[in-house]
This record gives structure tokens, sequence and C-alpha cells, in this order.
């Protein structure tokens, strides 16, 4: 009769929890003090100040939904599988265990899936437990609420399976209990910390290089998970004009399927792992000899780019652009940091410090420099055209521009003559290139705040002093306007692009981007509101005007009504708006700029009244700066009484108003 090898021992399986049932215990712990001892609670007191309806909509819906969809959860799914996955598998940390363990009469295949089962299998019945307890609160509530109990429990229970399987697939790789959470928070979190690094880089070393719509950081699991499960709240407006939060929507499964899926391809890996896996190296920290070398390079390599990022930002400060100098400064770093983890890596490896004997190890090492080396150059080069791609006409359907300090938003630019002055705009930037970067990196370069003295614009990057002043000349003032591009393609894809304008406008590109963003097709998407201006919803609204920034003379500021802020939005601002001569974007402070701006400010706050549980309710802030062309705005201050200088008049003001004290 022929035997049947189990791969299940329920032996191993019941001393493995009974022993480590602390783990799984305190977990579970947390995720009921989490949210489901706080239900009863929640829903007594917004029932109290609303509704029962309300308080079911906050407590039962929104609790949980909040609960799994906040970063803390799947922080909290990653530490509780990470400490499960250490505890079953913790006999591979020691000799005597590993040994014990060997001599079982238990196939390997079998220890693993019990193993695993059993670091598993009570992380999901802790879920369901902290579920039945949400469900036994929304009882006493007297109304069950299902699905976002379900919801809750069907994403923490994948993460769990993600999470587990990374784990037990690093406990396979090492053989030091102290090494395998930081290998798991290394494997779990690199990509997002290399993103981050890399961007820093290629920001300095790459002219226009721009992270937007980067997706790399996906490969880190809680980054992901962060991203994608969104718990989002739904507002219905009633027939009173007010608008109630009527429910919650959901999204996220998928990227909880794949996170779960990739994490049971892993725990397969570890399987194999596990069968070739040899005793005797418990204590090692590679456990896997065929992957020794795959850690030294991958420690070198990621040393040469952490340590080589940071000690290049500590030695040269604030770079705006990368020039030759610089380049052989982060190359030289980042080979410092490479010498640093590759022989941290070999004395890990050789448990000894004599480690720098050796023609191969040095040409190792070498090997590694030729990366960075060959990293630096293709990022100094233009990182394979990357510099001068510019899109196609024909393939662009919108383009975005922001610039840095506006008020507003960014300019959406869909018709033909806008989309064709961004191009031309973006082709000039680019062949200014080695200007543009000689003036950013320029000492005599003012870097000015985002935010000026003066409220008398609409948006001030530019600086100027008085004639003649440190060399400054309000007919050719120093500049500062950082700009974002975003083309959206006819195939959905997106180009992005950043570029700091600095120093004096040599080549007109800041007097270009300043005359785009003042189109009237760009100032209305810039200054659109998120809701309606309405005299419902006007909750302030004033004129300010005020001597610039020397702090002489008076300050005078006018209180609208409901009414007059109403009146002055639609029949004044609105149609000058459209005319293009409000909600202007100054990017240089020339003689014009203080001739025609008034010192004057004009400010319209709105609430939208939300009939949330929480009370709370929705801001709009409006702000325009008039000048001497917004000639129905102007005309109706005047008709009010606010009669403002010009910036150059009120500095004259200020300084007469001065010289008499």
């Amino acid at each position: 009769m022929r035997s049947r090898t189990s791969l299940f021992n329920p032996a191993l399986f019941k001393k493995t929890v009974l022993r480590f049932w602390p783990v799984w215990f305190i977990y579970a712990f947390i995720w009921i003090l989490a949210f489901p001892i706080g239900i009863g609670g929640e829903f007594a007191r917004y029932s109290r100040l609303y509704t029962p309806e309300a308080g079911a909509v906050y407590a039962l819906v929104g609790m949980p939904l909040d609960a799994v969809s906040s970063p803390y959860a799947h922080v909290l799914s990653l530490i509780a599988s990470c400490a499960s996955a250490a505890a079953v598998f913790s006999h591979l940390y020691s000799q005597r265990s590993a040994s014990a363990y060997g001599s079982l009469p238990i196939r390997r295949e079998g220890a693993f899936i019990t193993l695993s089962l059993a670091g598993l299998l009570p992380l999901l019945a802790a879920n369901v437990l902290v579920a039945a307890c949400a469900l036994a609160a929304e009882a006493l509530c007297g109304k069950l609420v299902l699905w976002p109990v379900l919801t809750w429990l069907g994403v923490v229970s994948l993460e769990c399976v993600a999470f587990f399987g990374i784990s037990a697939f690093c406990a396979q790789l090492t053989g030091n209990l102290i090494v395998l959470p930081v290998l798991v928070a290394v494997l779990t979190s690199a990509a997002a910390i290399a993103q981050t690094l890399l961007t820093g880089l290629l920001r300095v070393f790459v002219f226009g290089y721009s992270d937007r719509g980067s997706s790399f950081e996906l490969l880190s699991p809680v980054a992901g998970l962060s991203r994608y499960i969104r718990a989002v709240p739904v507002y219905e407006e009633a027939g009173d004009g007010v608008s109630y939060l009527a429910g919650y929507t959901f999204s996220g499964w998928e990227c909880a399927l794949i996170y779960a899926a990739a994490g049971a391809v892993l725990l397969a890996l570890a399987l194999l792992l596990y069968r070739r896996r040899a005793l005797e190296t418990a204590g090692d920290v590679v456990a896997v000899p065929w992957l020794r070398p795959v850690f030294k390079y991958l420690l070198a390599l990621g040393c040469s780019l952490a340590l080589g990022s940071v000690l290049f930002s500590l030695a040269s400060g604030d770079v705006r652009y990368g020039t030759a100098p610089y380049a052989v400064e982060l190359a030289v770093f980042m080979c410092f940091g490479a010498f640093i983890g590759y022989f941290a890596a070999e004395m890990l490896i050789k448990k000894s410090f004599s480690v720098f004997r050796g023609a191969r190890r040095w040409a190792g090492l070498g090997a590694v420099c030729l990366c960075a080396a060959v990293f630096v150059l293709v990022c100094e080069t233009g990182l394979f055209g990357y510099e001068t791609r510019v899109p196609q006409r024909d393939d662009i359907v919108s383009v975005d521009v922001d610039v840095s300090g506006n008020d507003g938003r960014a300019a959406h630019l869909t018709d033909g003559e806008g989309i064709a002055s961004v191009l031309a705009l973006h082709e000039s930037i680019i062949s200014h290139k080695a200007g543009h970067e000689e003036q950013a990196n320029e000492d005599a370069v003012v870097f000015p705040a985002i935010f000026p003295a003066s409220t008398a614009t609409d948006i001030s990057l530019g600086y100027a002093g008085e004639d003649g002043e440190d060399g400054d000349d309000r007919s050719n003032p120093e500049c500062w306007a950082i700009m974002n591009l975003k083309y959206t393609l006819a195939d959905g894809s997106t180009v992005s692009r950043a570029y700091s304008l600095l120093g004096r406008d040599t080549w007109g590109d800041i007097r270009s981007l300043e005359s785009l963003m003042n189109t009237p097709a760009a100032i209305e998407s810039r200054k659109a509101t998120d809701f309606p201006v309405t005299l419902e919803n006007i909750m302030y609204a004033s004129v300010y005007s005020g001597y610039y920034g020397l702090g002489g003379g008076e300050e005078y500021t006018l209180e609208l009504s409901e009414e007059d802020a109403h009146e002055l939005y639609y029949d004044c601002i609105l149609p000058d708006m459209a005319d293009g001569t409000i909600g202007l974007v100054w990017l240089v402070q020339d003689n014009g700029y203080y001739d025609s701006v008034y010192d004057c400010s004009i400010y319209i706050e709105c609430y939208e009244r939300l009939r949330t549980l929480d009370g709370g309710e929705r801001y709009q802030s409006f702000h325009v700066v008039p000048n001497e062309n917004s000639l129905r705005t102007n005309a109706w201050l005047a008709d009010h009484g606010v009669r403002p200088l010009t910036l150059s008049e009120a500095m004259e003001a200020s300084e007469a108003a001065q010289g008499l004290y």
C-alpha cells in the first residue's frame, strides 16, 4: 500500500499557534481599539447632534472605511505580518532550533506550509474577530451596515496576505533575526526612497526635469496602498440648497488584489528557498549563497545613491542646476558611498573586518563606481534627449501652465493659439538652457521671497530695488519665475516639465511667460472658483489699500456688504477679466509694473455651507489687484470712495511721510 505524504502537520500547527499567540492578540487588540470600540460612542454623539441617519453614515459607514484607508492601517498590517513571519520562522535563526526542526519527520514542504498557515491564518482570524466586534457594535446601535465592515475585512486581509508573503520571503534570505525586519522595511520602502533620491538629483542635473506622474513608488506597497485605497465622502444637495453627507465611495480593491497576488508569488518563492536552505546558515546575514554577491552589489549601489545624495546636498547647498564641477563632486561622493556599502557588505558576509585585500574585491568596487559615474554622465548630458524633447503640436490635447506663487490655479489651455504659444515659449527656454543655468547658479542672483511684502499684486515673483541701488534697475530688474508645464496628449499620456527662470530676463522668456499667463483664456482658468460666488455664500469682502512695504502713511480697508461684493464681482471684475485687464500675473517688476499696478487688493471670501457630520464648511478666497487698465473695477471703486495710488505713488507718499518724522 502506497504511503501518503502530508503537506500539513496539525501538531506543529497547534504548537506554533499556541507558542506565539501574543503576536496576534496584540494585533487584534490594537484594531479593536482603533474603530469597533468607538462606533457606539460616535454613533450616539452624532445622532444627538444631528439625526440617527447622520450618526449611521459617519459611525457605521465612515469609521470602517476611514480605518482601512488610513496609512496607519497599512503600516499596522506590515508590522503584524513581519512579526508573525519572524515568529513562525524563528527556528531558522538558531543552530539548535534549526537542527531540531530539521530532525522532525516532516518534509520541508509540509513544514513550510504548516508554519506559513500558522503565521497567516491567525492574522486573518484576528481580522474576522475585529469585524465581528464591529458588527456587534453596530447591532447595539440598532442598525447593521454590512458592506463597510466587509470592505475593511477584505482589504485588510488582502494586505496581510501581501505583507506576510513579503516577510516570509525575506525570512528565507537571512539567518539573522535582527536583519529580518530591516530587510522587510528596505524591501517595502526601497522604491519610494530611491524615487525621492533620484528625483532630487535629476532636478539638479537635468534641465526641466519634473517628477509629476511618476509611478515608480508603487513598487513600495505602503506607498501604493496609501495612494490608491481611498474613502471619499459623497454629498447630495437638498431642496434648501444645503449639501448633506449622503455616504461614502470606496476605491482600491484592484490595488489590494495586485499586492496580495504579489505576496502569494513571493510566498511560493519562499517555499522554493526553504526546501533548499542549509541548516548551517543560521546566524548568517545572507542565508542563500548565490544571493551574497547580489546583496553586496545592491548594498553598494544603495549606499552610493543614498550617501552620495546626502553628502552632495550638504556640500553643495542650494544648487539650482548641475554643472560639470557639480557632476564631478556628485560622482566622488557616490563613489565614497559605494566604498562604504561595498565593504560593509563584505564584512557582514565574511563576519570579519579583514576584507580589504584581494584584487577581485577592488575590481568589484570599481564596477560599482563606474556605474555611478555613468549615471552622473547620463544626467549631465541630458538624460538621452529628455532636456530637448518637446511634444508634437498635433499630439497635444491640452496644456496646463502653473507658476509658483500664483494664488489661483494652473492655466488650462485647450485652444490652438494658446498651445502654440506654450510650445514657442518651451522651445525658447530650451534654446537658452545654458544661459538660464548660468544665471541660476550665479552668486549675484537675488532670490526673493515668493510672497513679497506688497499686497498689491496677484503674484509678484520679481525683485527690484530703487534705481541704482546695489546695481538694480527697475528698467531691467532681476526676476524669479518657477514654471511647471503639463501636456496632455491624444493617447491619454502626459508630458511634464519644470523650469526655474532666474536672474535678469535677458532672452525675454519670463516676459513671454507673463504674457501667456495674462491672456483672457489663461486668466479665466487661473481665477476660476471652486463653487459659484453667490449672495448666500459670501462671508466677507473688503478692499485693502496701504503704502507699499515701507511702513509709512495710513492703511485703508473698506469692508463690503454681500450685495456690493456680488455687484463688484459680476458687473466689474469678471468683465475686466474677460478683457484681460485684471487678475494678472506680474513676473517682472519693472517701471511699467510700478507705474500701472495699484497699491490695492480686493478680497472676497466665501463659505459653502455643507451640512456635514462634523459641521465643516468648504472655503474659498478670491483675490485680485486692480491696475490702470481695469476700467470697470476702477470706476466702481471710485464711486465708493476708493481712489488707490499706483505703487510708485504709494512709495513716494510713504517716503514723504517718513520725512516728516
